[in-house]
């Protein structure tokens, strides 16, 4: 496990990101990263987020240009993680 996200906190983004630990509390899909915990020091909103191996995907296409078709499979795995 390892600290991978952190907010400066502000009034608005700390509600948002309020919100978004407890939806992600609750979602448990294989294609929806995990949740470990979260935690707050006076300025800073951390997550603690599952690890996951491989390539970040941005990088990925941006060595590896999607085809249509690779598209449409990456939007639909996301549309399944999502419903």
């Amino acid at each position: 496990l390892k600290c991978a996200m952190k907010y400066k906190k502000d009034k608005d983004i700390s509600k948002r990101i309020r919100q978004e630990i407890k939806v992600l509390n609750e979602l448990h899909h294989k294609g929806i990263i995990r949740l470990r915990g979260s935690f707050e020091d006076d300025d800073t909103i951390y997550l603690v987020l599952q690890y996951i191996s491989g390539r970040d995907l941005s990088k990925f296409f941006k060595q590896n240009p999607p085809n249509k078709g690779t598209i449409i499979n990456v939007i639909y795995q996301i549309v399944e993680a999502l419903i």
